[in-house]
């Protein structure tokens, strides 16, 4: 598993709720073996990614390595839950069909077991991330304090972290706000660019995620996948 991804999944997933987490390892052989774990909370989170990644390292020291990386001799195995990155522009959607992106070369849909999750696309070469998930309004002390109990859970799980104001805007025809955080986590410094939408009867909240030094190059692309989006 990307680091950053896990370094994500323990600073966001705390919003949602749960972890899941799943890494496939394969050996010169073609045999298969899945490293997974879930948690809830904070502890749950954090106990997930420990456990997985200690089934990572022991099932290399049994000579195996995550799929799709290569084998000692060049070669690249390839399994059916290998992602490969498009090298033109394409359209994804979430399972349900109420959330399309369009995504620009070099980026793809990625698997995830989150519950909350409704969409995670990456590109994998240049280590950028974004996430949409949802949670019913219900559910919530409505949508203003949602999105600053959010803003302020992110700031808070970060050391030095800083904070853009967020703006206003309109997504789809839905009421959004916007902005950045930025701080370190773990010693790793992280910038993020945090997107709310209202969409009545539930809340989606989207995370586009990348190391402090990439951020700037990587602002409009994370702003025009979320902007050119079709949220229902």
């Amino acid at each position: 598993m990307n680091f950053l991804f896990a370094l994500a999944l323990t600073s966001f997933l705390l919003v949602g709720g749960c972890a899941a987490v799943q890494t496939q390892m394969i050996n010169d052989a073609g045999q298969t073996v899945n490293c997974d774990a879930a948690g809830f909370g904070l502890i749950g989170t954090v106990a997930a990614l420990a456990s997985a990644d200690s089934c990572v390292q022991k099932y290399k020291s049994l000579g195996y390595r995550e799929a799709g990386s290569p084998s000692p001799s060049g070669a690249s195995s390839k399994t059916a839950n290998d992602i490969s990155a498009s090298t033109t522009t394409s359209v994804v959607e979430s399972s349900d069909g109420a959330i399309r992106l369009t995504l620009p070369p070099g980026w793809v849909k990625a698997p995830t077991k989150a519950q909350a999750v409704l969409l995670y696309v990456t590109n994998p070469q240049l280590d950028l991330h974004l996430q949409i998930s949802a949670i019913n309004t219900s559910d919530t002390a409505g949508w203003q304090a949602f999105t600053e109990a959010s803003r302020a859970k992110v700031i808070s799980n970060h050391d030095q972290a800083s904070s853009s104001e967020f703006n206003s805007l309109t997504l789809s025809g839905n009421d959004a706000k916007q902005g950045e955080v930025w701080g370190l986590y773990k010693g790793v410094k992280a910038h993020y660019l945090l997107t709310y939408i209202n969409l009545g009867k539930k809340i989606l909240y989207i995370v586009a995620w990348c190391y402090e030094s990439k951020f700037d190059g990587s602002r409009s692309t994370f702003k025009s996948i979320i902007h050119d989006a079709s949220y229902n």
